[in-house]
């Protein structure tokens, strides 16, 4: 045999090797724990719109406030209103706030001290380098 068939028949050989390689199953058995499926519906005060997007829908919104004086008995502004998200987005933000994973030290969530129960204050003094 000369020179140029062997290095033919082993290139062929090779690429046969790595399509088996690739579209063979490994015959891994894991298993998986099924994930919750997230949240369709906009929050209260928010409707979808076509883009599936949560937008805004209050009462506040049909008042004017002069100069960013606020409305009611404390004067002060609202905070700008953060449109766009779409269900999904805020129900796995709603989710991630109790999941320690995410904390810097990963063994506390936000839900731990931010409790939803007590307006999402941690009902104490402020305290520096919890996280």
């Amino acid at each position: 045999m000369n020179k140029k068939s062997i290095i033919f028949k082993s290139s062929i050989s090779g690429l046969l090797m790595i399509c088996l390689l690739l579209f063979l199953p490994f015959g891994h058995s894991e298993t998986y724990e099924s994930l919750p499926k997230l949240n369709g519906h906009c929050p209260p005060g928010f409707k979808r719109n076509a883009n599936n997007e949560c937008m805004s829908q209050n009462l506040y919104m049909q008042y004017d406030s002069p100069n960013n004086m606020g409305l009611g008995g404390l004067r002060t502004g609202l905070p700008g209103i953060r449109d766009g998200f779409s269900p999904q987005d805020i129900d796995l933000g709603r989710s991630l706030f109790f999941v320690p994973v995410v904390s810097g030290v990963g063994s506390i969530s936000c839900g731990g001290c931010h409790e939803p129960t007590i307006g999402f204050s941690e009902g104490m003094a402020p305290r520096m380098g919890r996280i």
